[in-house]
């Protein structure tokens, strides 16, 4: 955590934006805590990025999100970061916490139905605590399989995997979808809602980041922001960027 020296008092007014959203508007450029979107688990609140040829990602796979649930074995299934739509055919991939504490990644091979994988070991960290959660799907293992690994960590930097990789007999592939990426959701804003503070999220295609989302890059006193790599990010509903 960065620690700032006669800093300045902070003062924070709501400013209305789109819908029923709010943003957090600051009196001053320090920052004290990092910014992040908050969802109540209602729907309709999620932030999201449209479709892009970058997110139609058919080979191996890397999901990574900063977050901080408040609960980290809800009562029911929870999205973090989905490319997962309602529509047929617009199923992609997506992050889940379940509800005994593990995680769950699920892919869609022909955009219908989605094949889960489950971390053999739950998180294990105390509700409202900040984690980074990751999973990586190597579609083939170069054995006639592929396999699932799911990961934790403090930083970006230093993971430490969760649980036995998971493996499955066969290759396999992603489906290309039109859905849009959405953070906190699936199915933009309906399904497996969220509630607690999303910090970061990111998408790799292998190795290569080709999205990322951070709060602290969302223009104060407004609902969008850009990405790392150009994408415009939006907060749709009730969510709101808090500190």
């Amino acid at each position: 955590m960065r620690i700032f020296t006669n800093r300045p008092k902070l003062n924070t007014m709501p400013v209305r934006g789109v819908g029923k959203a709010w943003a957090t508007k600051l009196s001053t450029t320090s920052r004290v805590a990092p910014r992040y979107a908050y969802f109540s688990g209602a729907s309709g609140n999620y932030v999201s990025t449209g479709d892009s040829s970058a997110l139609r990602i058919t080979g191996d796979l890397e999901l990574r999100v900063r977050a901080a649930p408040n609960d980290y074995t809800p009562t029911a299934i929870q999205a973090l970061i989905a490319k997962d739509g309602v529509g047929p055919g617009t199923r992609s991939y997506v992050l889940y916490i379940d509800t005994d504490g593990t995680l769950v990644y699920g892919w869609s091979v022909l955009g219908t139905i989605l094949i889960t994988k489950s971390s053999t070991s739950a998180v294990g960290v105390a509700d409202g605590n900040i984690k980074w959660l990751r999973v990586v799907h190597d579609v083939d293992n170069g054995a006639v399989g592929n396999d699932v690994k799911f990961y934790t960590a403090d930083d970006n930097t230093n993971y430490v995997q969760l649980g036995s990789t998971v493996t499955t007999a066969g290759t396999t592939s992603i489906a290309e979808t039109s859905a849009i990426a959405t953070l906190g959701s699936a199915g933009a804003g309906v399904d497996n809602r969220f509630a607690g503070r999303i910090y970061e999220a990111e998408i790799y295609s292998g190795t290569t980041r080709v999205a990322s989302w951070d709060a602290n890059l969302t223009v104060v006193g407004a609902l969008q922001s850009v990405g790392r790599h150009g994408e415009i990010w939006t907060v749709s509903g009730e969510a709101y960027i808090g500190t």
